[in-house]
């Protein structure tokens, strides 16, 4: 890793439009994508959060624009 660039990746999943989130994967290497087939849980507001930590520990995320769906 290079000073400055990101040291991990944290992805977060909420089933209710962002009002909580839970953790899908924590401490990701920083490759620029993610496959990940959710579990059987539907949902119609569903958001992601992606947390990204760089190497002195300054934090920044992102989270959905707008809600998804999740089908089985």
């Amino acid at each position: 890793m290079k000073p400055g660039g990101i040291a991990a990746v944290h992805i977060y999943l909420s089933l209710d439009d962002g009002a909580t989130f839970s953790p899908v994967e924590l401490g990701l290497a920083h490759t620029g994508s993610y496959s990940w087939i959710p579990a059987n849980r539907p949902a119609t507001s569903a958001r992601i959060r992606v947390v990204a930590v760089d190497g002195a520990a300054n934090v920044g995320d992102d989270h959905s624009d707008a809600a998804f769906a999740i089908v089985s």
